[in-house]
């Protein structure tokens, strides 16, 4: 609705009201510029054209964020500069909202469409996108050949019209197998035109309420929308993805012959860097193993003593553990190594427990050892000495195996950690660097998300999965030969521990650094904003690696062996 007596202006700030926004006023301008309704911005609504009212009723559809907008024949009667500006405006705007148009213009809905119903006499017809529509119904590709060239290899149908042949092929790669095969002729007015939206509305509406052949009883609405939503049934999912993402690589290719700049960076930089290793690791030392790894020689044998403190039971085993204790000191007793009583007896295990609880104290060295033959073993130690426990194990399993065991302790070997040396500033220059490269691979993909042209693609059938990953494919490409490059530029730089690594780090790295560049594309407005968060992210992440790796805490762990 307009109303007469209010300015453009007044009329988008009525309708962003009433839709509950609150658009700026800068905002407002922004749109007014948009719909090229600048030079009447002021003027009242009565006074405007035919064109101007309908720039304006697309304006007020469009202010306050309306998600969802329906359009009915919206360049009908306008002149050509103004059906072009609404067409700019909805080719901006459709990929933030959804946009529902009618239209009786074929090559508007064929340039504005993302997915396409074509209605006649109250019935559809088909539906699909663009691409998928005239593949279907389109009738092929036609090479148009002038008269008086030798058509006797073409195997496709030829019609004459006018001055000119018509040779009908079913899809592109045959019309450019003809088009080759004529190439030899020295005419240049050979070209091919495909299939548009307009020869997809005459093949389907040439019967009232049918497709060509069908009745209205042969086929059910559900039916129609399933089957007609498939260019060619035969082609399998997995087919299609093959298809596409062999083709968005190729346009990769082509296109590099244009865009080589950004990816002649890529692969300088991380190599130059490589190249310089040898200057910052000349004065670095590979340490040796046996600098790293130290161990104790020594070993300390579990033994007691004396056998003064140590609570025992039954009394037949008091003669065997002083005969074993003098044994392991070499035939003598300490008796006098504490002051005190010798060994307390007991006669039953429960006494031996009971004097093992109440009076710790005394046998706090030596501690308790019951081995009788009519019930179970029982060890009694101080569990904060580190040989109490193996020494008393050790006691008894000498009596009641009445073997000889002789068994010591020892600690394990350690590893020292290695000094880096002159390398740490190597390692975060080139760590910088590899943070760098890879923003490079974010440039593409944002100025194509920019520039309209995946929008286009996907209006044309092209799927979200073929086309991230056909950039991956493409992209992974000089990954490989930057991993490939710098690990044998760095090789013969030092004595490395595992050299063989190198490339596996950094292929799995550059793999997942691409990927994440392309989630920055989706969401950045620019290119250089695109390239500096992607190193900024990758920035931070390997300084907190480093906090992580230097700023540690230590962990002492005291490991013992037992040898017998």
């Amino acid at each position: 609705m307009l109303w007469d007596n209010l300015t453009v202006f007044e009329h988008l700030t009525i309708w962003s009201a009433l839709k509950g926004s609150q658009e700026t006023t800068e905002s407002i301008e922004q749109l007014i510029e948009q719909c090229d309704l600048v030079k009447k911005k002021n003027n009242f609504a009565a006074s405007l054209s035919g064109g101007m009212k309908r720039k304006l009723q697309l304006a007020c559809m469009l202010i306050g964020g309306s998600s969802i907008c329906f359009a009915d024949e919206i360049t009908s009667g306008l002149d050509p500069l103004s059906r072009r500006v609404i067409w700019e405006v909805i080719k901006r705007e459709r990929a933030r909202r959804t946009m529902v148009l009618t239209t009786h213009f074929l090559d508007e809905s064929e340039v504005l469409s993302d997915h396409i119903m074509i209605i006649t006499l109250g019935e559809m017809k088909c539906q699909g996108t663009p691409a998928e529509l005239k593949n279907q119904y389109g009738g092929g590709y036609r090479v148009h050949i002038p008269k008086g060239v030798d058509l006797s290899g073409i195997s496709h149908p030829v019609t004459e019209r006018h001055d000119r042949y018509i040779c009908r092929t079913p899809d592109s790669s045959s019309a450019a197998q003809v088009l080759a095969s004529l190439r030899t002729s020295a005419d240049s007015e050979l070209y091919i035109t495909g299939p548009t939206v307009e020869d997809v509305f005459l093949k389907v509406a040439e019967e009232p309420h049918t497709l060509i052949g069908e009745s209205p009883e042969e086929i059910s609405m559900d039916e129609s929308l399933m089957s007609e939503s498939k260019p060619e049934s035969s082609l399998t999912l997995t087919t299609i993805y093959a298809r596409q993402i062999r083709a968005l690589v190729l346009k990769r290719m082509i296109l590099l012959r244009s865009g080589w700049w950004q990816y002649l960076f890529a692969l300088a930089i991380p190599i130059i860097i490589a190249a310089l290793t040898p200057r910052f690791l000349e004065k670095y030392v590979a340490p040796r193993c046996d600098e790293l790894v130290s161990f104790i020689s020594y070993r300390y044998p579990l033994s007691l003593y004396t056998v003064n403190y140590i609570a025992l039971g039954p009394p037949s085993i008091n003669s065997t553990i002083v005969d074993i204790v003098t044994r392991q000191n070499d035939g003598e007793l300490y008796n006098n190594y504490f002051d005190g009583s010798g060994p307390y007896v007991f006669d039953n295990r429960q006494g031996l427990e009971d004097f093992a609880r109440a009076h710790t104290l005394n046998i706090s060295y030596s501690g308790a050892i019951w081995a009788g033959n009519n019930s179970e073993p029982l060890l009694a130690y101080d569990a904060t000495s580190t040989y109490s426990a193996p020494t008393l194990l050790n006691l008894l399993s000498q009596v009641k195996s009445g073997l000889n065991i002789q068994a010591s302790v020892s600690a394990l070997t350690s590893y020292n950690q290695a000094n880096g040396g002159d390398s740490v500033i190597w390692v975060t220059i080139f760590s910088l660097v590899q943070a760098l490269y890879p923003a490079f691979f974010s440039l593409y993909p944002t100025f194509e998300r920019r520039s309209q042209v995946r929008a286009l693609q996907y209006s044309n059938g092209i799927r979200p999965f073929p086309t991230i990953f056909s950039y991956w494919v493409f992209d992974s490409f000089f990954v490989i030969i930057i991993a490939v490059v710098c690990t044998v530029l760095i090789a013969p730089a030092t004595e490395w521990f595992g050299v063989g690594y190198l490339f596996i780090v950094q292929a799995l790295y550059g793999f997942a650094a691409v990927l994440f560049s392309y989630l920055v594309s989706f969401v950045a407005r620019s290119q250089p904003a695109a390239f500096a968060f992607s190193v900024l992210f990758m920035a931070i992440m390997y300084v907190l690696s480093i906090i992580s790796l230097v700023v540690r805490i230590p962990i002492m762990t005291n490991y013992r062996c037992l040898t017998y």
